[in-house]
């Protein structure tokens, strides 16, 4: 009998971003099943200070064994959730940007850590920490997303440390 999850929170997915449940205690009950780490498909998720109870999914590894395609979430058995640090927010940078009716504004690009865990797809059973994921915020991107209430923005975590944590999971 396949594995079932313990709560009440299971969905069956219909699509890739349903997966990102898992990163708020829930399962995917139609997710392949999870046997071992080495050969697992994962899908990887983060939330942000500004949206702590919305996940984005985070594309990594796309020449990696892991990687799967939007399309391929039936092949998916692992989510790695990365949930943002509360209380590591570095110091600001500063930068500057013109909007679109050429008025300049300042935005405050903010550096802050998260927590990458890994999970089964199918149980929301957490299987592994996957250690912490810096997001910096060294210098000013060309393009910027943010708040305009707050007039701040946060850094990306950063990719490579991401893939490099899912590359040790899956050897």
């Amino acid at each position: 009998m396949p594995e079932q999850p313990e709560n009440n929170n299971a969905v069956a997915a219909r699509t890739s971003s349903d997966f990102s449940s898992v990163c708020d205690g829930g399962s995917i009950l139609n997710a392949a099943a999870y046997t071992e780490a080495k050969g697992a498909k994962v899908y990887t998720f983060g939330n942000s200070p500004e949206r702590p109870q919305s996940w984005l999914s985070k594309s990594v590894g796309f020449d990696k064994a892991y990687y799967a395609k939007t399309a391929d979430w039936a092949k998916v058995s692992v989510v790695g959730c990365l949930s943002f640090d509360e209380g590591s927010e570095g110091e600001s940078r500063k930068c500057q940007y013109k909007e679109r009716d050429g008025k300049s504004v300042t935005v405050d690009y903010v550096s802050l850590r998260y927590t990458l865990t890994l999970y089964v797809a199918r149980t929301g059973e957490k299987i592994a920490d996957g250690g912490r994921v810096n997001a910096p915020a060294a210098r000013c991107p060309s393009f910027i997303s943010y708040n305009k209430e707050t007039m701040k923005a946060y850094g990306s975590p950063d990719i490579r440390t991401i893939e490099l944590a899912l590359d040790k999971f899956t050897a």
